[in-house]
């Protein structure tokens, strides 16, 4: 038997909280408890969802997609807008396990593909996502902060 199976992969709840927060402070966005819940509870949508990858039923991971329409193409496309394993559960396929649930989430809501966004900075997250099946398209990415 291999570690996957021991990975479980549920919609994140509100007890999840303390747990979110933590994981997104490990990828370098320090969130409040208080901001973690008003997070999980945004995601009770049907185009969406937060999940949560659990080692011995604790918390370990987490993984939110999206699925979204685009006006230049069909069907839609899923989006990973944030995947985090905690950094004492790495190399235990968690992050396998919830970019397969992401992936049939956005299958199941009629996604077409799933892209996913990382910093350049994150080089082994890169090698990761080309493990995963993700490459890396010939586009430049664009964006303004408009809290700027």
């Amino acid at each position: 038997m291999t570690l996957i199976h021991s990975v479980r992969v549920r919609k994140a709840e509100a007890a999840d909280a303390a747990a979110v927060a933590d994981l997104l402070g490990q990828l370098g966005y320090p969130t409040a408890v208080p901001d973690a819940l008003r997070r999980i509870r945004a995601f009770d949508r049907p185009d969406c969802a937060l999940l949560v990858g659990l080692l011995d039923e604790q918390p370990a991971g987490l993984v939110s997609v999206s699925v979204i329409p685009l006006m230049h193409r069909d069907p839609p496309v899923g989006k990973i807008t944030a995947l985090v394993v905690d950094d004492r559960c790495r190399g235990r396929r968690v992050g396998e396990r919830l970019v397969s649930a992401a992936l049939d989430f956005a299958r199941g809501s009629g996604a077409s593909m799933v892209e996913v966004v990382s910093s350049n900075h994150r080089a082994g997250a890169h090698v990761f996502y080309r493990r995963q099946g993700f490459s890396v398209p010939e586009k430049t990415r664009f964006v303004i902060d408009l809290k700027a």
